[in-house]
């Protein structure tokens, strides 16, 4: 047990022989995860990115004529990080976005009008 114990006459790494060994580190992971994407890791990546199109996810616009908790899912499901703050404002406030809606349904000024009235509560 005592010979674990660093003490005055324990020796340290120099600072070379440390960097040199992180060094071979960062190559050996790096080759490992080249490995593992060359193989059957790659056919996973393929499946996810055919699964996943941003540019068919994203919608500038809700739909037409949703009722109040509808869009409550819809802004959730397009918009998620405005979700979130329309999330944190009062009923009355929820209120007056869902009339924004109703007007323009484009999601960026439903952000846009979700901020200001998150300021000013």
């Amino acid at each position: 047990m005592r010979a674990c114990l660093p003490g005055p006459g324990s020796r340290r790494s120099s600072p070379p022989l440390r960097l040199l060994v992180t060094i071979v580190l960062m190559f050996q992971c790096a080759a490992w995860a080249d490995d593992r994407g060359s193989s059957a890791g790659n056919a996973e990546t393929l499946d996810f990115r055919a699964r996943f199109d941003p540019e068919s996810t994203y919608r500038e616009q809700l739909p037409v004529d949703l009722d109040f908790t509808g869009f409550e899912v819809a802004l959730e499901e397009s918009a998620f990080g405005t979700f979130v703050f329309y999330d944190r404002l009062t009923s009355d406030n929820k209120q007056k976005i869902y009339d924004g809606y109703r007007k323009d349904r484009s999601i960026s000024a439903i952000g846009t009008d979700t901020l200001e009235l998150l300021r000013t509560q």
